[in-house]
């Protein structure tokens, strides 16, 4: 049995909220709760992205790194490589060139040829259905997308998938599934929306009703120590960017 969290924005006291919530102590061995009947899985019968589930990807990331760790070096590789274009994938979610000369006007004013797509979702046949953050889908073909398209979508018999990424809102509630076996638990904690905590057992399908929700506590300014883990974080990031270099 698992609890799955999506990415959490470093949003690390929401985060500590959440796991007491959830009943997990800290111990000699991580934090464990007092049944050791579930275990905490951060993004077998279910899978687990961070962006996009895409099969030749995961099988190209498993050959090049057996232990399923990157490390160091693994990070500072190059994103040309078969193993960046493959994290690039994963963590990213896939987009595609729409047919010329079609374009659209992101939320931002700017102009874009690329198409985010909802991947998870098998059936969608045109562009206006496939496309994601397009603010006016009639910008966009009212036409069947390629085949080679329509092969990235996830497959309706495949095995659960929770993944994040896909920035949504709470407003009153987790809205539906993304699919009967695809769910998206992002639900925008760096923006004040709440941490969300899926709670799966193998074997049973996804469920709305499996969800812990995590709201924040307190309005205001971040505190000075998270202020201070944010500027570390960055001095690190920076580091491990110029040693690429």
């Amino acid at each position: 049995m698992y609890d799955f969290i999506p990415d959490t924005h470093g949003q690390r006291e929401l985060l500590e909220a959440l796991r007491a919530q959830l009943g997990y102590r800290r111990t000699a061995a991580g934090w464990r709760r007092p049944d050791a009947a579930r275990r905490l899985v951060f993004l077998g019968d279910v899978r687990a992205v961070h962006a996009a589930w895409d099969d030749d990807a995961v099988a190209r990331f498993d050959a090049a790194v057996p232990t399923s760790r990157l490390g160091v070096e693994g990070h500072l590789r190059s994103a040309k490589t078969e193993i960046g274009r493959a994290i690039e994938a994963l963590t990213c979610g896939p987009e595609v060139e729409s047919p010329e000369p079609h374009g659209f006007t992101d939320k931002g004013g700017h102009r874009r040829t690329c198409t985010r797509i909802r991947w998870w979702r098998a059936g969608d046949a045109t562009w206006r259905d496939i496309a994601v953050s397009v603010p006016d889908l009639s910008e966009l073909p009212d036409e069947s997308v390629p085949g080679r398209i329509s092969a990235m979508q996830y497959p309706a018999d495949a095995a659960p998938v929770l993944f994040g990424r896909y920035r949504k809102s709470w407003d009153g509630g987790p809205g539906p599934l993304a699919a009967a076996n695809a769910f998206c638990h992002d639900y925008s904690a760096a923006l004040d929306g709440p941490l969300v905590c899926y709670r799966h057992d193998a074997g049973e399908p996804l469920d709305l009703s499996r969800l812990v929700v995590r709201r924040r506590c307190r309005i205001g300014p971040p505190s000075q120590s998270a202020l201070a883990r944010a500027r570390a974080l960055g001095a690190q990031q920076l580091a491990w960017f110029c040693a690429a270099r």
